[in-house]
């Protein structure tokens, strides 16, 4: 099978019905929370009459008059699980300045992914307040022109507090739009230990609900503030509420509900997804599965690496066919594709890693090797016709001249790094000093697996290896993972919170442990026939007294 005919394969028959599946559980979810946040809504605003509350809930759920406001609501929850299933990230991001942020902010995608956000939570906050909030479903309502005498003349006027409601919508939209651009929300994750889905789905959906109402007063503390700085300042020209509003406790519970039932559905839509997409493949011919190890599109590589981590792990058949010679012709084709992939993944990342830590070789000298000194002539009948300066034209080293677009360049790039290192521009480009150690552990995912399939075959081939064909390689691989192993060793920290790119840090760095005493204890005293220089023949040494921690 081709790379092309591979991807196309698993985008009609394997993503496209993990997406509609996902799809449906996050509407079907989604609806259960839109009823939980309905009931408590209206518990809150009458806390003495729970089952009228119950009843009422259900009234306005599922009467005709809501059936319109509950289709906008659904179709706003699929179009969003359609935008993620075609932005979605395999690797975390990493903070690295703020005006890389910055610059990153501004890109017309970002912009528009932003907008998108916004839009549809504005959307989602609009359904609420219509079937939750009927003192603020109005818009706009008529109004006497003199509020102390009731008069006949009336005019339209706009319902702040449904403004205030609906902005805060759009600010729950922004800041759900940032964290999936710039703080991981958009990386889908494998389990460390999978799980079927419905067990996935009951662990990830009981914490949710507290969760999603932390992160609503969180969004509401900072919207309240931004809200009463613009009442103040440029109230006069936009209908925002009066402050008066800012003490109404029955629309900070409306702000609240919606806030938390914006976040909730997001939350849902974004762990639903994950479930459903890091899912195994379904059962693979072997050749198939390993023709998926080339580069291909980064799920269907991360997901041919899990599933021939589980099958070297718990499979003899996938083992034997690994250890087999072609016929004819008798070449180790499956173990030279594995073996080679896994190791491309774990020396890439122990590069990497040195290349970070080592220092840079310092530049080359530039300086020309002296030219000896011309003998003088001391004969008596011979006479010096000019004096000895020493030098000769051709001797005297010209520097080279520099183009006028070099040298523009030169200045402006002085320029840029002089403004950079201002007192009120250095924090704005100061770059984290562990940036581009969390960005090379982002990658771990497929490393971990390609650890877990190399110390998986190494270990068995001690009994099912008839042929020989992993001995060949043995002090590579053992000498790769035990580089891997001193450099997850050398850096200490790597961030502050429990990131991703920390927790794959850690997963990567317990897998290259798990291999390599996975490889000691099978071959115990047997390892040292192995050619191994003596650091690595000393650690090898100490994994199988389990020395190692």
């Amino acid at each position: 099978m081709t790379l092309s005919s591979q991807d196309s394969w698993f985008q009609t028959d394997v993503f496209s019905g993990r997406v509609v599946r996902s799809s449906i559980w996050t509407v079907i979810i989604s609806f259960f929370w839109f009823l939980l946040i309905t009931f408590l809504s209206l518990l809150l605003q009458s806390p003495l009459h729970p089952i009228a509350s119950l009843l009422n809930t259900f009234h306005q759920l599922l009467s005709p008059s809501s059936l319109f406001y509950l289709l906008v609501f659904t179709s706003t929850t699929v179009w969003g699980s359609v935008n993620h299933s075609q932005t979605y990230s395999m690797t975390p991001s990493v903070f690295h300045s703020w005006s890389k942020l910055l610059l990153s902010s501004i890109q017309p995608g970002t912009v528009t992914s932003l907008l998108q956000f916004s839009l549809q939570s504005t959307v989602t906050a609009w359904c609420c307040v219509k079937l939750v909030w009927p003192q603020y479903s109005s818009l706009v309502s008529s109004c006497a022109d003199t509020p102390d005498k009731v008069t006949l003349d009336t005019s339209w006027c706009v319902s702040h507090d449904q403004l205030f409601l609906l902005g805060c919508g759009a600010a729950a939209g922004l800041y759900l739009g940032v964290r999936y651009h710039f703080y991981s929300d958009s990386w889908v994750s494998f389990p460390v230990i999978y799980k079927d889905t419905t067990s996935q789905v009951k662990q990830q959906m009981k914490p949710l609900l507290l969760s999603s109402a932390r992160q609503a007063l969180h969004i509401l503390k900072y919207y309240y503030v931004l809200y009463f700085m613009l009442s103040l300042t440029i109230s006069s020209s936009l209908p925002l509420a009066p402050l008066s509003s800012f003490f109404s406790i029955s629309l900070f519970i409306a702000a609240l509900s919606l806030t938390t039932l914006i976040i909730i559905v997001n939350s849902t839509r974004l762990k639903i997804f994950s479930i459903f997409l890091t899912a195994p493949l379904p059962p693979l011919p072997l050749e198939q599965l390993i023709s998926s190890l080339s580069p291909s599109s980064p799920l269907l590589h991360l997901l041919s690496l899990q599933s021939l981590a589980r099958l070297t792990a718990t499979s003899n058949s996938t083992r034997s066919t690994i250890f087999s010679l072609s016929q004819p012709g008798g070449h180790p084709h499956s173990w030279k594709t594995v073996s080679q992939a896994c190791l491309v993944s774990v020396d890439s990342i122990s590069s990497s890693i040195s290349s970070l830590s080592s220092p840079p070789p310092p530049p080359p000298s530039t300086s020309t090797p002296a030219k000896p000194l011309s003998q003088q002539v001391s004969s008596p009948n011979m006479r010096r016709l000019a004096p000895n300066t020493g030098a000769k034209l051709e001797d005297v080293a010209v520097p080279p001249t520099a183009s006028p677009v070099s040298q523009l360049v030169s200045t402006i790039t002085s320029r840029v790094e002089s403004i950079k290192k201002q007192p009120g521009l250095a924090l704005l480009f100061k770059v984290q000093p562990d940036a581009g150690l969390r960005a090379i552990f982002c990658q771990s995912q497929a490393v971990i697996w390609s650890v877990d399939i190399l110390s998986y075959l190494v270990a068995s081939s001690i009994a099912e290896d008839r042929f020989g064909v992993v001995q060949k390689e043995l002090s590579i691989i053992l000498t790769s993972l035990l580089v891997l192993d001193q450099k997850m060793s050398g850096p200490r920290r790597i961030g502050g919170v429990v990131d991703g790119d920390r927790r794959l840090k850690q997963e990567l760095k317990g897998a290259v442990k798990a291999g390599l005493y996975r490889i000691a204890i099978q071959f115990g005293e047997h390892i040292q026939a192995v050619p191994l220089n003596r650091e690595h023949s000393s650690k090898m040494m100490n994994y199988i007294k389990l020395l190692e921690a």
